[in-house]
């Protein structure tokens, strides 16, 4: 029997409108078949020519009609009906369930109460509650004013209408219940279909976030919603809805909360009336979004190998707004989350360390260019100024040739390590190629450079360097250049070109030099100011990196 079955669904998938065809074809198989007992009853039985003709026409019209209702429900596109049209389907049960009545005793026994239990069951798959009770409502009023007016003859009208009413509303509920149950499971199935394929479509962190929160929104019937990763002891909420209103990202503290509670216990937690059951928990109210106790809370987990990264979390204003299905279907949509989370972290950090020298950890060439370039982009919006420092080791092969190239490494590494001393979070270096540096300083003058070059070749100079065999080495010196945009280079390459040839008229001049530029020291020259030391200016000697 399996296999047929699962032959039938097959056959359903291929259709447009298979989920009603999945409701309506138990129903018209069996219709069908009652209607094909009747014409065989019609035809096997000796019965009156009357009896005979009336079977027939209901058993041959009744097969027809099942035939062409089942493939009026696969046909696609099938507009929807409106005004009369909707209720034409229910006036002919109607009419149908009164013509069994009132002929039932020319038709096969038991056929009409079959029959009319099968149009109610129909009427309750396809309309509705509201439909299903109007229908039989008005098939009632219509049979008993047909018989007060003896157009209808009935025997025990009474006693089979309240048997037909007893039994038609028990299978219309639970028709019903199942008709609620299974549309709300196949709406839960496409909402996590959806999910995964949208989640698989993407690697970026903020799309995943901004995904999901939207496919939560439209499944489950939240008031509000966040999602939420862990950060040490703190929780990121990265997207926040409250009553039609987003909210800007934060971050709570966890102790003595519910999501507390859901991470420790890597298990989802519904409660469904807030004040009952808070206490159980002994956590405080917390406001995130607006200023109300919810009345009802559902969080779960997402887990990564195990660990816990975060939360999702819905809630709403009112009692017993969530079931187990909610929980169930936030449930698989936490895992998918979870993994895509996971695996845009990952892209991310391949991406990173793409974009790192491997050695020294510092972007490579290709990555400082086009920092460089977006950063001469927003300058030349703003009107700020970007100083670049292109710095070289010098005599670097000798380090190689006498000591060996780990030495060197540990030489290239030292100097990355005394550059981060002296530049800010918001200044970045590269390695523009073997033993040469650029050190970009946004908002930074030609004199805060000024000031960064030599604090870099002061540290270097008191830095104490050893060989693999703890014999002291000669600490490395380098010569800088530098140039300053757009006073002196209002272009990408260009500002590269001048910070490159003032690197070596330093070298030329002896090296362990820094070379501003000759515009540099006229002005310093015409002022009459002296440089300033290594204690002046925006850019002070610190013992960590300094915000700006």
């Amino acid at each position: 029997m399996a296999p047929r079955l699962s032959s039938v669904f097959k056959f359903l998938d291929k259709f447009p409108n298979s989920q009603e065809a999945y409701l309506t074809w138990p129903a018209a198989a069996i219709a069908f078949l009652l209607n094909a007992v009747l014409v065989g009853y019609a035809l096997l039985t000796p019965l009156p020519w009357v009896s005979r003709q009336i079977s027939l026409f209901f058993g041959l019209s009744g097969m027809a009609i099942t035939i062409r209702a089942l493939f009026y429900f696969l046909r696609s596109p099938r507009p929807k009906p409106k005004g009369l049209a909707n209720y034409l389907g229910l006036i002919g049960s109607g009419v149908v369930i009164l013509l069994a009545f009132g002929l039932h005793n020319y038709l096969m026994p038991g056929y009409t109460t079959v029959l009319g239990i099968i149009l109610i069951t129909q009427t309750a798959v396809l309309h509705g509650r509201r439909a299903t009770y109007g229908l039989f409502a008005a098939v009632t009023l219509m049979a008993t004013g047909l018989y007060l007016l003896g157009w209808l003859e009935v025997h025990d009208l009474w006693q089979e209408a309240t048997l037909f009413f007893l039994t038609s509303a028990l299978l219309a509920e639970t028709t019903l219940r199942l008709r609620q149950s299974y549309l709300r499971q196949m709406t839960h199935l496409d909402v996590l279909n959806r999910a995964a394929q949208v989640l698989a479509s993407t690697i970026e962190y903020h799309q995943v976030v901004n995904l999901v929160c939207s496919l939560v929104q439209e499944s489950i019937p939240a008031d509000a919603y966040y999602m939420g990763l862990l950060q040490e002891d703190k929780l990121r909420l990265e997207l926040i809805y409250d009553l039609g209103e987003y909210f800007p990202p934060t971050e709570v503290a966890l102790e003595d909360t519910l999501v507390a509670h859901v991470i420790r216990r890597a298990q989802p937690l519904l409660i469904n009336d807030m004040e009952l059951e808070r206490w159980k928990y002994k956590c405080s109210v917390r406001y995130v979004g607006q200023p109300r106790e919810s009345q009802s809370w559902l969080g779960v987990p997402m887990v990564v190998g195990g660990a816990v990264i975060g939360v999702i979390v819905v809630s709403s204003y009112r009692k017993n707004a969530f079931s187990m299905k909610d929980v169930w279907l936030l449930e698989n949509l936490a895992r998918q989350t979870a993994m895509a989370i996971d695996n845009a972290r990952h892209h991310q950090q391949v991406e990173q360390r793409a974009q790192l020298d491997s050695l020294t950890q510092v972007l490579n060439h290709n990555a400082f260019l086009e920092a460089l370039e977006r950063a001469l982009t927003q300058a030349r919006g703003t009107g700020s100024s970007l100083s670049l420092i292109m710095l070289d080791v010098d005599y670097f092969k000798e380090y190689n040739d006498a000591f060996g190239h780990l030495l060197g490494d540990q030489v290239l590494q030292l100097i990355i390590e005394t550059i981060r001393q002296h530049i800010k979070r918001t200044d970045w270096v590269g390695r523009w190629g073997g033993e040469e540096f650029a050190i970009a300083l946004p908002n930074a003058t030609g004199v805060q450079a000024y000031q960064v070059a030599q604090r870099i070749r002061e540290t270097l100079r008191q830095a104490r360097f050893t060989d693999r065999l703890g014999n002291p080495v000669r600490p490395p010196t380098v010569s800088q250049g530098i140039a300053v945009f757009p006073d002196e280079a209002d272009e990408v390459f260009a500002l590269i070109d001048l910070a490159d040839q003032r690197l070596y008229m330093a070298k030329s001049r002896g090296r362990d030099q820094v070379e501003p530029g000759a515009d540099f020291w006229a002005r310093q020259a015409k002022s009459g100011d002296e440089l300033p030391s290594l204690e002046q200016g925006k850019y002070p000697l610190p013992d960590v990196n300094p915000e700006r």
